[in-house]
C-alpha cells in the first residue's frame, strides 16, 4: 500500500517538475527575444518619410517619439513608429507649438559662474564655535 502510495507522490512530482521546466524554457525565450522592435533613426524617418535631422528631431522633443537608450545609442519603439503611420503625423506647426511649449516647461541648468554668496563679515576676535 505505501508503495503505491509513494510511486504516485513521485509521479506527482515528476508532473510538478516537467511543468517547471516548461515555464523556465518559456521564460528564456521571452528574455532571449525582445518584446518590442527597436528601430534607429534612418529606420524611423524611412518609415514616416520625414526628414532625419529636423522632423525626426521635431516629433522627438514634443514628445510623438520617445527614443529608449540601447547600446549608446538613442533608439525608437516600432509600436510608436506604428501608432503615428497609422494615426498619420500632425501638421507641423502644432508639434513646433508643442515642443516648444514641453522647452518651456523643462528647468534648464544656469551657464556661466555660480551666484556670490554674502555672508556677513565677522571679525576673528568676536568668532565662537556654534554649540549645538
Amino acid at each position: 500500500m505505501e508503495a503505491i502510495d509513494l510511486a504516485q507522490r513521485v509521479e506527482e512530482l515528476a508532473a510538478l517538475v516537467r511543468s517547471q521546466v516548461e515555464e523556465i524554457r518559456a521564460l528564456r525565450e521571452a528574455v532571449r527575444r525582445p518584446a518590442t522592435t527597436l528601430l534607429s533613426r534612418p529606420q524611423v524617418a524611412r518609415e514616416l518619410r520625414v526628414s532625419r535631422s529636423r522632423t525626426l528631431r521635431l516629433l522627438e522633443r514634443a514628445g510623438l517619439l520617445t527614443p529608449v537608450p540601447y547600446l549608446g545609442e538613442a533608439r525608437f519603439r516600432s509600436e510608436d513608429v506604428e501608432r503615428l503611420k497609422r494615426d498619420g503625423l500632425p501638421p507641423m506647426a502644432e508639434v513646433r507649438r508643442i515642443a516648444a511649449y514641453r522647452a518651456q516647461q523643462e528647468v534648464k541648468p544656469r551657464r556661466g559662474r555660480p551666484p556670490k554668496v554674502t555672508a556677513p563679515l565677522v571679525s576673528l576676535a568676536a568668532w565662537s564655535p556654534q554649540r549645538a
